[in-house]
């Protein structure tokens, strides 16, 4: 990667992806932008690419969001992506546990097995990554398309591997965001031998392609960065709560990106776009 690069996070549903958004932010600055396509829940293209950077015309050193895939490619923006991956079974339980105090918030809930009913919460991570539930195609992504692919499991030492490999200054203190408190949820799951089974045979694909990043892709990206020994139980220190560099890049996105790309959507809407 060179200078010009911009380092594009595809934040797979609970892997940390808030915890990195605020590493992104708060390092750099007002160039980071949480990119939205012009559909909610949409996939981004070069036209939301393009939308984004009218409204960052001073430059963007990175990208993050759920929208974003790898194979989104723009001429005029030369993209390298990085990642990071959780233990199929953990994730899985965290994002069923996420949309079910979602619906009880709503007043409705939802069983594990209608929640494994949805495809997309099947092998959520191969289809993440690959747009299908092909690993081999996932696992080929991920070696020509991606700079880094950490691990939640190591995140502090994946944040020194990542600060090693990204093309711009980065700076990872952080404050854990969006950490779950009660895992009540998740132990219903694990009480019941069926529900078991149905976590297991939901996520085969996703411990496949798990498996290759923990054993052959990280320790090559750990190597790379130079990294031979680290102390697991090191912790990097925090920040103050939302420094001032985090709270303006935040403003700028809310206030002024997110607020255009609502009036796009209106637009797009009304068949005026």
């Amino acid at each position: 990667m060179d200078a010009k690069t911009t380092a594009a996070f595809v934040h797979i549903p609970k892997t940390g992806g808030t915890t990195i958004k605020f590493i992104l932010r708060n390092s750099t600055f007002l160039r980071h932008c949480d990119l939205l396509p012009l559909k909610p829940h949409g996939i981004s293209t070069p036209r939301d690419v393009a939308f984004m950077k009218k409204i960052y015309f001073f430059g963007l050193n990175s990208i993050a969001g759920h929208s974003l895939r790898p194979w989104l490619t723009d001429d005029s923006l030369s993209i390298e992506f990085f990642t990071m991956m959780r233990d199929p079974l953990q994730r899985c339980l965290s994002h069923y546990q996420h949309v079910r105090r979602s619906r009880q918030r709503q007043g409705g809930d939802i069983t594990f097995e209608e929640f494994l009913r949805t495809e997309k919460f099947n092998d959520c991570q191969v289809r993440h990554i690959a747009g299908c539930a092909d690993v081999d195609k996932a696992k080929q992504y991920l070696r020509e398309r991606f700079f880094f692919v950490g691990l939640v499991e190591r995140f502090a030492e994946s944040m020194h591997v990542l600060k090693k490999l990204f093309v711009h200054p980065l700076n990872i203190e952080y404050q854990p965001l969006h950490v779950a408190g009660d895992d009540s949820t998740k132990q219903e799951v694990l009480e019941s031998d069926a529900s078991r089974e149905m976590l297991l045979e939901a996520n085969r694909r996703d411990m496949e392609l798990y498996a290759f990043v923990r054993d052959e892709l990280y320790p090559a990206f750990r190597a790379r960065a130079g990294i031979t020994d680290f102390d697991t139980d090191a912790r990097p220190p925090r920040p103050s709560p939302w420094p001032v560099r985090y709270r303006l890049t935040r403003w700028y996105s809310h206030g002024f990106y997110r607020t255009a790309n609502k009036i796009r959507r209106f637009i797009n809407r009304s068949g005026a776009a």
